[in-house]
């Protein structure tokens, strides 16, 4: 009854309603330009390849358990991680769901299923282990995933 009420005070209602749709508008700008931003994730790709290359890459115990039950080795895994493009990203940088780990963003990728029939997801930190790239995850995703850049050309 508060909320109407103070919607129906002529000075209050627009200024109000103008701070809403000013947030919203701030709050979808953020998302594109951080989180779908095409030259961000293509810069990212790239740095994560040449840190496999020169460091090498850390699957923690939860994603090397996946990709066992994947049927494949670290291996093979890494070499599939060094193969992202453009159209495998599926999200990010945002903040991972682990409240451990909420200083870090990750970044969310889907490729082609291995022994399944949905994609497999690839979880990776934004953070370092030695310098090296850190896999969060690594299994068969629970439902089908969005490619916003799938038409995008390969990443050189």
């Amino acid at each position: 009854m508060h909320f109407i009420l103070l919607f129906n005070m002529p000075l209050y209602s627009g200024l109000i309603l103008t701070i809403l749709c000013f947030l919203h508008i701030l709050h979808i700008i953020k998302e594109v330009v951080m989180e779908g931003d095409e030259n961000n994730v293509r810069k990212y790709i790239k740095e994560i390849k040449i840190v496999i290359k020169e460091h090498g890459i850390f699957f923690v115990q939860k994603a090397q358990d996946e990709i066992i039950q994947l049927g494949i080795n670290t291996t093979i895994a890494k070499e599939i991680i060094s193969k992202l493009e453009i159209k495998d990203y599926i999200k990010g940088p945002i903040d991972d769901d682990d409240k451990r780990f909420r200083q870090f963003k990750v970044w969310i990728f889907g490729i082609e299923p291995i022994n399944g029939v949905l994609e497999t997801y690839i979880k990776l930190s934004d953070r370092r282990d030695n310098q090296r790239v850190v896999c969060l995850s690594f299994h068969t995703a629970k439902s089908s995933m969005k490619h916003p850049f799938i038409k995008c050309d390969k990443i050189n």
